[in-house]
């Protein structure tokens, strides 16, 4: 029987392109067990990794941010008709 030790890596390990490859990893759905996995490192480290990413980024630009539209795309088309068929009917 062999004996396979593997150093786990933990936050101050990485190096800042592992950090960023994690962090890349994250933002393409990967689960954070799997990418602990693939870059051998705790699962705390890289929670830690993308939430100070995430922490230290503009997120002022992140999908789905801001109010969304009260009426739907058909709705807005059919108002839009009903009142240029007003302007055109009171001339």
């Amino acid at each position: 029987m062999y004996l396979v030790t593997v150093r786990v890596k933990v936050m101050g390990d990485l190096s800042g392109f592992q950090k960023l490859q994690i962090v890349g990893a994250r933002l393409a759905v990967a689960s954070v067990t799997k990418t602990a996995t693939s870059f051998v490192a705790l699962k705390a480290a890289v929670s830690k990794v993308v939430t100070t990413y995430t922490n230290h980024v503009n997120t002022s630009a992140k999908r789905n941010s801001g109010q969304k539209p009260k009426l739907s795309e058909i709705n807005l088309h059919t108002l839009k008709r009903i009142t240029r068929w007003f302007k055109y009917d009171r001339d």
